[in-house]
């Protein structure tokens, strides 16, 4: 049978991988939004300048005049923002992250697998299967990872009721929270480019406002855009409709297998813990590509990891 210190090591190297997926996924965050902070500021003090050209001619006349402060800084902050999209968002940043949650999850459906028994793990080499796996899995990797802290406690896994409780429902619950939170967070974003639209709209339709909305309009258009463009990036529209699937699927199943009677065969527990593990691999399998889209960044990282498709199978 597979050892328990073998099983362990894999837990805790899931973990490790898992702990260097969200702080890439922060770094990605986090550059994402000062990218769109810069681009906002260098827009509206693009618009102030071109204002103070209009409205107040005597600030804008002379290359030390205010309106060409102004402007200056405007480009600086513009290009500030373009230095972050490009430099803090390289592709190798995305895969490096993309690639690290992917591997976590595929190291957390093996632990799983290991710790209920389920094929291949449930003969006598089931150890020396599971080395062989995880040797797979990360013998190419061509990202570092960070050291977890601490270590932790195990999860329970000595039944089929831990395995529920500790597996199926725990990621039911985890896909409903982030689901949710991506929802509100497209919700209320998606609000305000509609809002700034709106009002570039009737700036542009009062004969009055001429003036102002040759200023204005151009600035809220652009701030609209890059709210968008900024959201697009993130996928939220995408990664909710893949976790609420998923959510559902793993409902399902949990539902199907507590409405049997009686106590349930070992094959029967095992097909279970299976379908669940297949359910949440099809979930990772699919965020990965959508995140991969590009045909460079697929190739990329065909380069720089060895498969890490979801499976143990293989002899």
């Amino acid at each position: 049978m597979t050892g328990f210190h073998t099983i362990a090591t894999v837990w805790y190297e899931y973990r490790r991988w898992a702990a260097a997926a969200r702080a890439g996924k922060a770094s990605v965050d986090t550059a994402r939004t000062r990218a769109l902070q810069l681009g906002v500021a260098g827009t509206i003090l693009g618009g102030i300048a071109s204002g103070l050209a209009i409205f107040a001619p005597d600030l804008s006349a002379g290359v030390g005049s205010v309106a060409g402060f102004i402007s200056a800084a405007a480009g600086m902050t513009v290009a500030a923002a373009g230095h972050l999209g490009k430099d803090w968002l390289s592709a190798r940043d995305r895969l490096a992250w993309v690639h690290q949650r992917h591997l976590a999850e595929a190291l957390k459906r093996e632990s799983w697998l290991a710790w209920m028994l389920v094929p291949p793990y449930d003969g006598e080499d089931a150890k020396v299967r599971l080395e062989a796996r995880v040797q797979r899995l990360i013998g190419n990797r061509a990202y570092q990872c960070r050291e977890v802290a601490e270590e932790g406690e195990l999860p329970k896994h000595a039944s089929i009721e831990d395995y529920i409780a500790e597996r199926v429902e725990d990621q039911i619950a985890w896909y409903s929270k982030r689901s949710q939170e991506g929802q509100d967070k497209l919700d209320r974003w998606t609000q305000v480019p509609t809002y700034l639209g709106l009002g570039a709209a009737l700036l542009g339709a009062g004969g009055l406002l001429v003036s102002i909305a040759a200023v204005a309009v151009p600035v809220l258009t652009a701030i609209a855009a890059a709210i968008l463009a900024w959201l697009s990036a993130q996928r939220l529209d995408v990664t909710v409709r893949r976790y609420q699937e998923a959510r559902f699927e793993l409902q399902l199943l949990l539902a199907g297998f507590e409405g049997l009677s009686g106590a349930q065969s070992r094959d029967a527990e095992q097909a279970f813990v299976l379908r669940c593990e297949q359910a949440m691999a099809r979930e990772n399998e699919a965020w990965r590509a959508d995140w991969l889209d590009d045909e460079r960044a697929e190739e990329e990282l065909a380069r720089l990891s060895s498969s890490t498709e979801p499976g143990g199978n293989e002899e």
